[in-house]
């Protein structure tokens, strides 16, 4: 399968402050998603454990390489060799 130019969010009001993540806001966060990417992801889901991503939570490239790997295992019909340069112009 393939897509091509979906948005992912039609609509965004978010009222946090990442520095302060104890301070309360008056308004309720939201994101709209855009019905093309909601209908994505709800039917090709990939599973991700949310206690890895919080092992991980550090490295930004760790979490990088797991969605990764979690994504391409999740839809193979047939073991694959993923060689050393095909990692690196992923990652970079």
């Amino acid at each position: 399968w393939s897509i091509k130019n979906i948005q992912p969010v039609t609509q965004a009001n978010l009222w946090w402050n990442p520095k302060q993540l104890d301070q309360t806001s008056l308004f309720e966060s939201t994101l709209t998603l855009h019905r093309d990417f909601f209908n994505e992801i709800i039917n090709h889901p990939t599973p991700i454990h949310i206690d890895t991503l919080k092992a991980l939570k550090r490295s930004p490239l760790a979490l990088d390489i797991y969605c990764w790997l979690t994504y391409r295992m999740s839809y193979l019909r047939k073991a694959i060799t993923i060689p050393w340069p095909v990692l690196q112009i992923q990652f970079g």
